[in-house]
C-alpha cells in the first residue's frame, strides 16, 4: 500500500499539471481516487492489500480445521458472502473497499496461495496434457465475456464476475506451462536463454512496472480514432508502444535502484510478506 500511495500521489500531481488529466475526469484528488471504481488505475494494490489481510486472518483459522473439505467449504462460503455483499452494496464504501474487485479476485488469490503451498502438484498439472486441454477448452467463452461485456449484457453481471477468476486461473496455468518448458530446456543446456532471463527480470520488477507505467500509457489516448477502431493497426501500434513503455519504466526503475530506500518505497520490492 505504501508504494501505491506514494506513486498515485505523484501520478495525480503529474496529471493535474498536465492537460491530459481530463481523461481521468473533472477532479483529481485523494477523495476522487478512493471513491472511483478503478482508483485511477491503481485498484490492484488496494485489492491485493485487502486479500493479504483476509488471507492472513483466514488461513490461521482454516489450518486449525485440519480437514481439506471443510477448508474448501469455508472458503467457498466466504466467497459467496463477498459476492452477496458486492451485489447488495452500491454505496461509496463499496467503491472505497473495492468490493467488486475483491469478490472477483479472491478465488485467484486463494488458487495462487494453494499452488504456492503445493508446488509439485501445480507443476505436474502444468505438464499434464489432458489438464491443459481442459484449460484450453474452458477459457474461450469467459475470455470473450470479459473482453466484450456489452455483447453479454448487464443481466449477466454475475457471470462476468465469475468469469474473471476462471480466465485468470486458466491463463496462469497456460503461462506457467510455457515458461516451465523454457526453464526445462534451459536447464538441459545448462545456460538460461536470453528470453528466459528477460522474462525473469520483468517478473521480479513487475510490481514496479505496474505502478509506474501509467505515467507513460495515458498519452496513447491521443491516437487517431481511426487507428483505435481498426484492429490490426491498433494491435501493432499497441505492441510497439507496450514495448517502449516497459523499456522506459524499466529504465526508470534502474535509475532509482541505487537508492535502496527510494527503490523500496516506489516499487515495493522490499515489501514481500509471503517470505
Amino acid at each position: 500500500m505504501i508504494p501505491m500511495l506514494i506513486v498515485s500521489y505523484l501520478f495525480m500531481l503529474y496529471f493535474k499539471s498536465n492537460s491530459a488529466f481530463v481523461i481521468l475526469g473533472d477532479e483529481i484528488s485523494f477523495s476522487a481516487l478512493w471513491h472511483s471504481d478503478g482508483k485511477f488505475g491503481y485498484w490492484f494494490p488496494v485489492t491485493l492489500f485487502e486479500l493479504f489481510i483476509i488471507y492472513s486472518l483466514v488461513v490461521h483459522i482454516l489450518n486449525c480445521l485440519n480437514n481439506r473439505m471443510l477448508w474448501i467449504i469455508s472458503l467457498a462460503s466466504f466467497w459467496i458472502c463477498l459476492l452477496g455483499v458486492m451485489f447488495i452494496s452500491h454505496t461509496d464504501i463499496s467503491k472505497v473497499l473495492q468490493l467488486p474487485a475483491l469478490a472477483a479476485y479472491f478465488p485467484c488469490f486463494i488458487a495462487g496461495a494453494t499452488c504456492h503451498r503445493s508446488e509439485n502438484t501445480f507443476y505436474r498439472l502444468c505438464s499434464d496434457s489432458r489438464w491443459m486441454t481442459f484449460i484450453m477448452i474452458l477459457i474461450p467463452f469467459p475470455f470473450y465475456s470479459l473482453c466484450w461485456p456489452d455483447d453479454i449484457g448487464d443481466h449477466m453481471r454475475l457471470f462476468n464476475t465469475l468469469a474473471t477468476p476462471v480466465v485468470h486461473i486458466c491463463l496462469a496455468f497456460i503461462v506457467f506451462s510455457v515458461f516451465k518448458s523454457w526453464t526445462d530446456r534451459s536447464g538441459e543446456s545448462g545456460k538460461a536463454s536470453r528470453a528466459l532471463r528477460l522474462w525473469s527480470y520483468l517478473g521480479r520488477n513487475s510490481f514496479g512496472i505496474y505502478l509506474m507505467h501509467y505515467f507513460f500509457i495515458f498519452p496513447l489516448t491521443a491516437l487517431p480514432s481511426w487507428l483505435q477502431a481498426s484492429f490490426l493497426p491498433a494491435l501493432i501500434v499497441c505492441l510497439v508502444f507496450a514495448g517502449c513503455i516497459i523499456a522506459a519504466t524499466c529504465g526508470l526503475i534502474e535509475l532509482i535502484r541505487p537508492s535502496g530506500a527510494l527503490f523500496s518505497l516506489v516499487t515495493g520490492s522490499k515489501f514481500n510478506i509471503l517470505k
